[in-house]
C-alpha cells in the first residue's frame, strides 16, 4: 500500500509540473501576441485579468493553476524527500512552505494592480525559496546518486543566476525568458525528480528483495 502511495505521489509531482507548462502554453496562445508572448511578456503578465490588460482571455486558467501547484508541491515534496535529506529536512520543509505561499500570492495578486507589491513579494519568495530548496536537495541528497545531485545543483544555479540578473539595473533584451528561467527550474525539478524517484524506489525494492532471498 505504501509503495503504491509513493508511486502515486511521484506521478502527481510529475503531472503537476507538466500541467503548469501546458496551462501556461494554452494561456499564451490565447493572448493577443500568441507564441511570441514567451519572449515579449512575463509570466506575471499572463495572469492579469483580461478586463484590465486585454491581453489573454485565458488568464484565469494560469491564475487557477498557481493555487493548485503551490499546495501540491508542498505536500509532494515533503512526502518524497523529507527522509532523504535528514540533515536539512526541517529547513527544506520551511522553504517548501514558502514556495507554496509565494506561488499562491502570485496567483492571488496580479502585477500592476492595486496590490502589485504583494505580487512582487510572492514572485521573489517563490524564486528565492524554490532555487534554495533545489540547491539544498542536490547538496544533501544521498551521495551515491551523483548525477541527480549535480542535476539539482546546476538547475538551482541557473535559477539563481537568472534571478540575480533580474535584480541588476541592466536592460535585458529577452527579460521575460530570463524571468521564466528563475521559475522553470522548479517545474523541471518536479518532473525529473518524479521520474527519478520512481526509478530509484523501484531499484531499491528489487535490491531489498534480492538481499532477503
Amino acid at each position: 500500500m505504501r509503495k503504491n502511495l509513493f508511486y502515486f505521489v511521484c506521478f502527481v509531482f510529475i503531472i503537476t509540473g507538466i500541467c503548469y507548462l501546458v496551462n501556461e502554453y494554452v494561456t499564451i496562445i490565447h493572448t493577443t501576441e500568441s507564441v511570441s508572448a514567451y519572449y515579449t511578456h512575463t509570466i506575471s503578465d499572463l495572469a492579469v485579468p483580461f478586463s484590465v490588460s486585454k491581453f489573454s482571455n485565458y488568464y484565469i486558467l494560469l491564475r487557477t493553476t498557481f493555487f493548485i501547484v503551490g499546495p501540491i508541491f508542498f505536500v509532494c515534496y515533503n512526502y518524497l524527500f523529507y527522509n532523504r535529506i535528514n540533515k536539512v529536512n526541517k529547513l527544506c520543509f520551511i522553504l517548501s512552505f514558502l514556495v507554496c505561499v509565494g506561488v499562491i500570492m502570485v496567483g492571488t495578486f496580479y502585477t500592476n494592480g492595486q496590490h502589485h507589491l504583494y505580487h512582487l513579494i510572492g514572485s521573489g519568495l517563490t524564486f528565492a525559496s524554490a532555487n534554495a530548496l533545489i540547491l539544498l536537495t542536490g547538496l544533501y541528497f544521498n551521495k551515491e546518486f551523483k548525477i541527480y545531485k549535480i542535476f539539482c545543483v546546476m538547475l538551482a544555479c541557473v535559477g539563481i543566476v537568472c534571478g540575480v540578473l533580474l535584480l541588476l539595473p541592466i536592460s535585458l533584451t529577452y527579460m521575460p525568458i530570463v524571468e521564466r528561467l528563475t521559475i522553470y527550474p522548479l517545474i523541471i525539478f518536479e518532473i525529473i525528480s518524479g521520474f527519478y524517484l520512481i526509478i530509484l524506489h523501484h531499484s531499491e525494492n528489487i535490491k531489498f528483495w534480492i538481499e532477503i532471498k
